[in-house]
Order: structure tokens, then sequence, then C-alpha cells
């Protein structure tokens, strides 16, 4: 697959949304330190030969 063609920039209440970071062939995974947190990153085989692909939006 090819990188995303695609970007979302929107303001709401003054903070900004946008995407991020088209992983072709990756998988999202947690990486959170604290019971606190929400936090995610993504990784790929150096193949990117997984059926899957993952996006970001913040």
């Amino acid at each position: 697959m090819p990188p995303a063609l695609y970007s979302l920039v929107e303001q709401v209440e003054g903070l900004a949304v946008c995407s991020f970071c088209m992983c072709s062939g990756g998988i999202i995974a947690p990486c959170t330190t604290d019971q606190e947190e929400v936090v995610t990153n993504d990784w790929r085989p150096s193949k990117r030969n997984d059926p899957y692909s993952n996006s970001g939006i913040v």
C-alpha cells in the first residue's frame, strides 16, 4: 500500500485535531507506562507484509 493521500485538520474548541502517520502493513501497539495514561504507537514488520494498516488521529 502507498502512503495515505489524505490529511484531516480541524479546530475543536480552540484545540487542533489532525491525522498523522499512515503505516501500511502495521498494527497499533499499546505503550502506556502509567495506569492513568492512554498511549499508543504503531509498528510494522520490516517486510511491511501484514494485511493491515493504521493511521492516527490526535
